[in-house]
């Protein structure tokens, strides 16, 4: 009765973006859950309930990537790549 959202960052150039802050929200009950991605780029927010996301990534010397209407169903696994560009 969950989902979750998975993605990598990477730079303008593909490169991958460790310790990216990734902040994950949810629209219906203002539930934040907070992660880093690691040595790869990778970050994953598992179980999560279904519904509308809103999702903020930072990373030092960046420009903040942010997508809004990201919809969770149940069983679902929504894959983001986010390029971030230079800030």
């Amino acid at each position: 009765n969950k989902g979750q959202i998975v993605g990598t960052v990477f730079d303008q150039n593909q490169a991958v973006i460790p310790n990216a802050k990734v902040t994950v929200k949810s629209i219906a009950t203002g539930a934040v859950r907070d992660l880093t991605t690691g040595s790869e780029g990778r970050f994953q927010a598992l179980l999560l309930d279904p519904g509308t996301y809103e999702v903020r990534v930072n990373a030092t010397g960046f420009a903040e990537a942010v997508f809004t209407g990201v919809i969770v169903n149940v069983g679902s696994s929504v894959d983001l790549p986010v390029t971030v560009a230079v800030g």
